[in-house]
């Protein structure tokens, strides 16, 4: 299996539908094929651990992994629940008992990979993580943030918070949303690379935090007399 997704067969879109339509329906709809196709960025990424990681997957088997993180790199105890490829690579959506819930991991991190029994307790943890989904709600944030075009155009990319923007004047747009306490970090990320595309209205200690790096930032590149 390739380790950028699709990177050998290189499939279209227009390929997949051709393989799987009746030629009459296939001739009516020719003309619309030829101007479909998937783009799909090239990574020089390595996953020798992919075809391992979907089997386990599909057996619904635990697996312990070393994992290579920004922060950490460590032995992790995986139960994988969901594979899939997007914006060039292959991610593993994951039960995480170090987590105590459930993580995305990039496929190309994972340095090692073996099967193992289901760990202590494992099931009881699981359920308390559904019980905390179900109380997500009174443990998440509201965040509201204006955009401009470009920044409305890289919010609509993010797979959680792209359904929330909404336009709402000629030239504004806004993304209002419930993010979760441990996505804290993230947001304060993500809304600081957006830079002057994005304004953020609340909370206020959102706006300190991004603040804050800009200020650290802005030190850094400060000119010297």
């Amino acid at each position: 299996m390739a380790d950028t997704p699709f990177r050998q067969a290189r499939w279209t879109v227009a390929d997949k539908i051709r393989a799987i339509l009746p030629e009459q329906t296939l001739k009516q709809i020719e003309p619309m094929l030829e101007r479909v196709e998937l783009e799909v960025p090239e990574r020089k990424v390595k996953t020798p651990h992919l075809s391992a990681l979907l089997e386990h997957a599909a057996e619904s088997r635990w697996v312990r992994v070393l994992y290579r993180s920004e922060n950490h790199r460590r032995w992790l105890q995986l139960l994988p629940r969901r594979i899939y490829a997007a914006h060039g690579f292959w991610y593993c959506e994951a039960y995480s008992v170090a987590h105590e819930e459930q993580r995305t991991f990039r496929v190309d991190r994972f340095e090692q990979i073996e099967g193992m029994d289901e760990p202590v307790d494992a099931l009881e943890k699981i359920r308390r993580e559904k019980g905390n989904h179900r109380s997500h709600s009174e443990s998440s944030i509201r965040m509201v943030v204006r955009l401009t075009y470009r920044g409305a155009l890289l919010a609509e990319q993010d797979e959680h918070i792209g359904e929330y923007v909404r336009q709402v004047s000629e030239d504004v747009w806004e993304v209002d949303f419930m993010c979760p306490a441990a996505e804290w970090r993230w947001a304060v990320r993500f809304f600081y690379t957006l830079g002057l595309d994005a304004e953020v209205i609340e909370p206020e200690s959102l706006r300190s935090e991004i603040f804050e790096i800009a200020r650290q930032v802005s030190e850094r590149y400060r000119l010297k007399p």
